[in-house]
């Protein structure tokens, strides 16, 4: 079963089942993507038995038409018509296989006209996205695969491919030329703190585009071994003399951190594994003036899937920080919220009273992130917590004292401060391990609260 799409020019397109047609794209002939391109029309549905799927402000051409944010979908059945323009996706719904389907397009709408969303798309200003992570990470197979998948107009500036001196200037003119061109733009080096990446941010700024990072963070050993199995690798950075150069390169950004916002990203995406490293790459590739902010997509994806799950709490604390209320109700509603933190009881307390203080800011992940900019805000949250502990002392006056700090290395992404009484009676606190990470080296303790 196929059907037969008709353009209002006389040119026509098939169209499988089950498989989706973007509309004013290569999968139309010059004449009639330029038709599409151009101006609204109106699709109708000639069929007795047939169903067919219309979606607006985008699809994905790979694959049956997918729910993206900002999309609209229209179920149409014989005889109903609806309006299409450039981008729109149209899906037919299979059937039975001897069924012929027949679909016309015609201009002759009152509404007829440009197409606004084809002028926004004109006007919008081009985005950059700086990739930081140490060889062997995935940064160049990121950058390809998305220039793959989108269908907006990509340029990958990669400082491997660059030969001789002042590679990182070379590599802003490359940017500038492209963003110029009004491509989106792709920065394929380390990128492994600040320094690295403030000519690449000040350019952005300077040509008013938004500026993104998508920082992976993959294992060192896992890296190292992608480097070394490398053949042909643009820079050579490939065999076993790679594996040295991945441990050179991971010191300084385990020094340095993740980029912060305060460096003038609109977004950052943190990768761990290969699994979010495939949600940002999806992320991505649906980036359009329409769907502005992958990272809004990618913690969506990322918090729906933990909450399938056994590790469900594994990605609560960045759930709670962007909608404090999805903590819960009752003992596990928030105890304090405001804009810069919000504060809950621990869901397995290690002690009678033991509390998270958790900070909103999307870009502090670990206490790795805190800088001097953060004191401020690190009195706040203790100020928070001063106010709880008074509270339960005032409720219990036979608790014990209290001590505030983080976990060097948090078993939970999301910066948090616990604020936990010394009594350390829990049914909660089942392994020795539990009392060593807040009686030792491991805990660093902000303040004592007696």
């Amino acid at each position: 079963m196929r059907g037969c799409l008709t353009l209002h020019d006389g040119s026509t397109l098939l169209l499988e089942p089950d498989r989706a047609l973007v509309l004013g794209r290569a999968h139309a002939s010059p004449s009639a993507a330029a038709q599409v391109s151009r101006q609204q029309c109106q699709v109708s549905f000639l069929s007795s038995s047939q169903r067919l799927l219309v979606c607006n402000k985008g699809a994905n051409p790979t694959l049956l038409i997918p729910r993206q944010q900002g999309s609209t979908h229209t179920t149409l059945t014989g005889g109903q018509s609806a309006e299409i323009a450039a981008g729109d996706g149209i899906a037919l719904l299979s059937s039975h296989p001897e069924d012929t389907v027949t679909f016309t397009t015609t201009t002759d709408l009152p509404s007829a006209g440009p197409d606004k969303r084809e002028e926004a798309v004109a006007e919008s200003q081009p985005v950059m996205v700086i990739l930081c992570g140490i060889p062997g990470s995935g940064k160049s197979t990121f950058c390809n695969s998305l220039m793959s998948r989108s269908q907006q107009p990509w340029t990958r500036v990669c400082q491997d491919a660059i030969k001789g001196t002042k590679r990182r200037q070379r590599c802003v003119s490359a940017a500038r030329e492209a963003m110029k061109l009004g491509r989106n733009c792709l920065i394929d080096r380390c990128n492994f703190d600040a320094e690295q990446r403030k000519d690449f941010v000040a350019l952005a700024k300077e040509l008013g585009c938004q500026v993104h990072a998508v920082v992976l963070r993959l294992p060192n050993k896992l890296c190292a071994q992608r480097a070394a199995d490398r053949i042909g690798h643009e820079g050579n950075v490939e065999g076993e003399e790679a594996k040295k150069v991945v441990g050179m390169m991971s010191r300084p950004f385990a020094k340095s951190g993740v980029p912060g916002r305060q460096e003038g990203f609109a977004s950052i995406i943190v990768c761990n594994n290969d699994t979010q490293v495939a949600r940002a790459l999806t992320a991505w590739a649906n980036y359009s003036p329409a769907n502005p902010d992958p990272s809004v997509e990618y913690s969506a994806h990322t918090s729906a899937r933990q909450l399938r799950g056994a590790g469900a709490w594994q990605g609560a604390l960045q759930r709670i920080a962007r909608d404090p209320h999805s903590a819960g109700s009752g003992s596990q509603a928030p105890i304090a919220i405001d804009d810069q933190c919000v504060m809950i009881n621990d869901l397995y307390p290690k002690a009678r009273c033991h509390a998270l203080v958790v900070a909103r800011d999307a870009s502090l992940q670990s206490p790795d992130n805190l800088t001097r900019e953060h004191i401020p805000l690190l009195q706040h949250m203790q100020e928070e917590a001063m106010q709880w502990v008074q509270q339960q002392q005032a409720e219990h006056p036979d608790l014990p004292p209290f001590r505030m700090g983080f976990h060097s290395v948090p078993s939970l992404p999301q910066l948090h401060m616990h604020v936990i009484s010394q009594d350390f009676d829990s049914p909660q606190l089942k392994h020795k391990k539990h009392w060593i990470s807040f009686n030792g080296t491991f805990f660093l303790q902000r303040k004592s609260a007696s």
